[in-house]
């Protein structure tokens, strides 16, 4: 879950935000979007379509009055930074750290209804379930065998261009053309940090795994704690290697955040101000729909 200083920290937001709306959906229908995004996954009755309605609109009516006044919080808190050039990496820290225990708390209110529903699957339709989450996987897995496929073939900086390459189409969307200053920085960026494509998709296998081995037991009374553990601590499925690759890439990232703001041109900073304060509005919107004071 996409700066200034803080591109990266955007990116997330919106990505947290729009993972519940868009603003051409509007909040109050995002219960039908998460309907039909499980409609992707599996086939569900009238019964569970409805139960999936009531539980989206629980939820979302949860984050709205929880989590989006935090949200609003911290959008301005962001903006009088942007405005002051004032952010630096312990408040890069700081944000990382908040967006961390909202995600925590957004898995947790996930349990009950995803006990609910998962319990009311009958067996053909875990089968489908697990076929359709498989096939995504494999997916991935093509996609990793590509870079690897470059990689021999003699491009062996294959993987750090395309890390370059994905950064670049995020500071380009956000703060607009980037100068050659911090095209260098990003590259510089994209060649210390560590690819974790293999080390990812292992980590997404070994979930997997586990939550196969949770459907099986989903009419034990035990359920919630068996499916609660994979939700809330889906950490003790990353290896020891990919743990310490990711606080390294962290560590690096806040860095090239840091001189990123830096190196704004003030049209730059004043493109990226815009759209925060456009994620400002747009949460007043959705929390407004919700009948939630700022």
């Amino acid at each position: 879950m996409r700066t200034a200083t803080n591109l990266l920290i955007i990116i997330l937001l919106s990505l947290l935000l729009t993972s519940c709306s868009s603003r051409q959906l509007g909040y109050r229908y995002a219960e039908t979007l998460i309907s039909w995004q499980a409609g992707n996954y599996v086939s569900l009755t009238d019964s569970q379509d409805e139960l999936l309605r009531a539980e989206s609109q629980r939820f979302l009516q949860w984050h709205a009055e929880q989590h989006m006044p935090q949200y609003y919080a911290t959008l301005s808190d962001i903006y009088r930074q942007l405005q002051r050039s004032e952010m630096g990496a312990e408040d890069l820290a700081n944000y990382s750290e908040e967006l961390a225990t909202f995600w925590v708390q957004i898995r947790n209110e996930l349990i009950p209804p995803s006990v609910a529903l998962l319990q009311s699957l009958d067996d053909e339709q875990v089968a489908e379930l697990l076929g359709n989450m498989q096939e995504r996987l494999q997916e991935q897995e093509e996609e990793l065998a590509q870079v690897d496929a470059e990689i021999a073939a003699g491009n062996a900086s294959y993987a750090q261009e395309r890390r370059a390459e994905r950064f670049l189409n995020s500071f380009r969307d956000y703060a607009g053309r980037p100068s050659s200053e911090q095209e260098a920085l990003i590259q510089e960026w994209s060649l210390q940090t560590s690819s974790l494509d293999a080390q990812w998709y292992a980590y997404q296998v070994a979930w997997h795994e586990a939550f196969v081995a949770a459907l099986e037991q989903r009419k034990s009374s035990d359920f919630a704690v068996i499916l609660g553990d994979i939700y809330l601590n889906p950490e003790q499925f990353r290896s020891a290697e990919m743990q310490e690759n990711l606080a390294l890439n962290r560590t690096r990232t806040v860095q090239l955040m840091v001189a990123l703001e830096q190196s704004l041109s003030p049209r730059q900073r004043e493109r990226i101000l815009r759209r925060v304060d456009r994620l400002r509005r747009d949460l007043r919107g959705m929390m407004k729909q919700r009948e939630v004071s700022v």
